[in-house]
């Protein structure tokens, strides 16, 4: 599994951005950061993604518009990227309360070992379905 992972992380945050992508980048992922939806969607146009990190709090474009969006326009590349919120909102910790399928949720205040667990579970579960 040595191949390099993209990830984009779409958070408005200045301060969570700090903080997560060095943590993701230690890993070994590339991390694409940008502050909303908009932006996220116009990034996903350029390239393929592994996993979309998304909090469901954004500026510009509504956080389910853009989950949306990106999983059809991946869909079109004939691929279903993951998508995982970050959520503070009890209500919505459930990824079968959005109403775009969210693969998963990290709940904030974000740790350094929950984002790992849930993004490795949808890395590996990419790579074992292709050398299957």
């Amino acid at each position: 599994m040595n191949k390099r992972r993209l990830i984009l992380f779409v958070d408005d945050d200045p301060t969570r951005q700090r903080v997560i992508k060095p943590e993701l980048k230690k890993r070994g992922w590339i991390v694409v950061t940008v502050p909303d939806g908009k932006t996220a969607v116009e990034v996903a146009k350029s390239v393929v993604l592994d996993l979309i990190l998304i909090n469901m709090t954004q500026p510009e474009k509504d956080s389910f518009d853009a989950a949306k969006q990106l999983k059809e326009l991946h869909k079109s590349f004939g691929k279903d990227v993951p998508i995982v919120a970050i959520t503070a909102s009890a209500v919505n910790r459930h990824p079968e309360n959005y109403p775009t399928k969210m693969d998963d949720y990290i709940s904030e205040p974000v740790t350094p070992d929950a984002l790992y667990s849930v993004i490795q579970k949808y890395l590996m579960q990419d790579y074992l379905g292709r050398v299957n």
